[in-house]
């Protein structure tokens, strides 16, 4: 009779849709300005977050100086570096993505380090949804000399993730714009070289990107991850049952 019943029970889930995974949203952003020294402290109110994820974007030295960012901490929490792009011609400079999950709300302070004097600039966003686990999804670096254009591909493995993308130009004229598929959130409005981007929704599985334009071919550097969104993949109810099954969880 339990077989049965059992037989019945996985009948009808089968029929039902899968459980959804926590949907990432954006919340907000931020220009954090610019700064030049060793040591650069700066307040940051982040909002109430569920799910929370701060992604900053940090410009560092020229290219062919110094890539030594030692730290970078938000409210004496420390960030993950996700990647950096080194690539690129001395026209150029250092690029970072660093974020941190679970943010604490309310005003505290940016903590940037690094060993050398020399010129930084940050944009921040906030986002809701996403998946504590780090490294993300995925990511990658992308750079072009020689067009105005500059696509910027990862491989996206989890199905409900989103893209966030930093950006950097050396061409300081009209700052960048968003291309095909992406959304510009904040771009830092001193020297416009670094701006924060995103998809704006969901996106596929498998090679996927997000793009921006520049007023002129000149060295374009950007870096692009895909965020999972907190809960993983959809599970189907069948599968739930199965897994607890093996667990010794539904009487056999």
């Amino acid at each position: 009779m339990r077989l049965l019943i059992g037989t019945i029970l996985a009948a009808t889930l089968a029929l039902a849709p899968a459980s959804a995974p926590f949907a990432v949203s954006y919340n907000s952003s931020a220009d954090h300005g610019t700064n030049t020294s060793t040591s650069w402290t700066k307040s940051y109110t982040a909002p109430t977050l569920t799910d929370g994820m701060l992604v900053i974007c940090i410009v560092g030295d020229v290219i062919g100086g110094n890539d030594d960012i030692t730290g970078v901490t938000y409210n004496g929490v420390a960030a993950t570096l996700i990647r950096k792009n080194t690539a690129g011609s001395a026209n150029n400079r250092f690029l970072y993505m660093y974020a941190i999950a679970g943010p604490t709300s309310g005003a505290h302070n940016w903590v940037i380090t690094n060993t050398n004097s020399h010129f930084r600039s940050a944009t921040i966003g906030a986002y809701e949804g996403m998946s504590s686990t780090f490294p993300p999804d995925s990511s990658a670096a992308n750079q072009n000399t020689t067009n105005t254009t500059l696509t910027s591909s990862t491989t996206v493995v989890s199905a409900s993730s989103w893209l966030v993308m930093c950006g950097s130009q050396s061409y300081t004229g009209s700052g960048l714009t968003a291309g095909t598929g992406t959304t510009k959130r904040v771009q830092e409005a001193g020297f416009l070289t670094n701006a924060l981007f995103d998809s704006n929704g969901t996106v596929s599985t498998g090679s996927q990107s997000l793009q921006y334009t520049t007023g002129a071919a000149t060295d374009n550097v950007a870096i692009v991850a895909s965020f999972a969104p907190a809960g993983g993949a959809p599970v189907s109810p069948l599968s739930a049952m199965i897994n607890a099954m093996i667990r010794g969880g539904v009487d056999r």
